[in-house]
């Protein structure tokens, strides 16, 4: 594998485990509070949300930066 490769997916995995466990987070608090089954469907969230979020950046991810280079395409004097 190619180390480009490997900088993107481990990207994509960072970017999904941070985004999924704010989302996770954030939406068992509002639903449940800091009750007794908190943890539980926190736990079943996370899951469920990074099973739907790794696959859905890896996806995404390529599509995206195709996008970014479309609307913004630096000239060699700028700084990236």
């Amino acid at each position: 594998m190619k180390p480009a490769t490997k900088i993107i997916i481990l990207t994509v995995l960072f970017m999904a485990l941070i985004l999924d466990t704010v989302m996770t987070l954030t939406m068992t608090l509002l639903n449940t509070g800091f009750s007794s089954v908190f943890l539980q469907r926190f736990a079943l969230g996370w899951i469920v949300g990074f099973l739907v979020a790794f696959p859905t950046a890896l996806i995404a991810m390529p599509q995206i930066r195709r996008l970014v280079a479309k609307i913004y395409n630096p000239t060699k004097d700028q700084d990236i």
